[in-house]
């Protein structure tokens, strides 16, 4: 069992490793925060609009949810 885990250990130590040299990566971590830039804008932008769709479509739900709940089961 202690053989086993030594083995884990050593593999996780090796990926980590890898992880941290490697820089494959780097352009599609940037890529990832710059769209997440953009999106985080329009919608500080658009805030109003989207809470106005937002709670049209919660209200929607609420009152089907009311509606499915009030009815009389059909036997």
């Amino acid at each position: 069992m202690l053989h086993m885990l030594d083995k884990w250990y050593i593999a996780g130590m090796t990926r980590f490793h890898r992880f941290k040299t490697e820089e494959r990566g780097d352009v599609n971590i940037v890529s990832i925060v710059v769209l997440c830039g953009i999106v985080i804008f329009l919608a500080i932008i658009f805030r109003k609009e989207l809470e106005a769709l937002i709670t049209g479509v919660m209200e929607g739900v609420t009152k089907q949810a009311k509606e499915i709940a009030t009815e009389k089961p059909t036997v």
